[in-house]
């Protein structure tokens, strides 16, 4: 009764974390300083979403799936991954990229996708934390949830924009 479970959950398991783990280590090492702006989309724009969510949130943007995640914390957190990866093109290229825009556009979307899909892994385990090593923080998966899906997201996108990486 729990084989075909467990090999669907392993099935599962290996490409939600191996395929991550293999893009942040291409991203590192082609260029450090590009793993960095990964790391702002995702980061920033996630604690943007949580503070302008709580403060102002009013609309849900999933509320089966994620209760408390609303379209103004979403919407945050969308602008303040933009304004990064602005921030950094202005930084790193000296010059507004708009391929570097699109990429960070939808790596912020990616990002924001990754967390809804770990709140519904969450929801269909019947857990609140993913964990308690990070008491208050919903779990180490619940701050990583999030790059699962920018990660690769970023590094294909790169690629199609036809930036050198790795």
């Amino acid at each position: 009764d729990e084989a075909l479970p467990a090999i669907g959950g392993l099935a599962f398991a290996v490409p939600y974390f191996a395929v991550p783990i293999a893009a942040l280590y291409r991203l590192q090492r082609h260029d450090p300083w590009v793993l960095f702006l990964l790391l702002a989309i995702v980061w920033l724009g996630d604690t943007a979403a949580y503070y302008v969510g709580s403060r102002w949130g009013r609309r849900r943007l999933a509320p089966v799936v994620s209760p408390k995640k609303s379209w103004e914390g979403a919407i945050a957190g969308f602008l303040v991954s933009m304004a990064s990866t602005v921030v950094w093109s202005l930084w790193r290229l000296d010059r507004l990229d708009l391929a570097l825009l699109a990429v960070g556009a939808l790596t912020a979307i990616a990002s924001q996708v990754g967390d809804l899909v770990e709140s519904l892994i969450k929801r269909g385990a019947r857990v609140k934390d993913s964990g308690d090593l990070l008491p208050g923080h919903g779990g180490l998966y619940d701050r990583l949830d999030a790059m699962l899906f920018a990660a690769p997201v970023m590094l294909v996108l790169l690629w199609l924009f036809g930036f050198e990486v790795g």
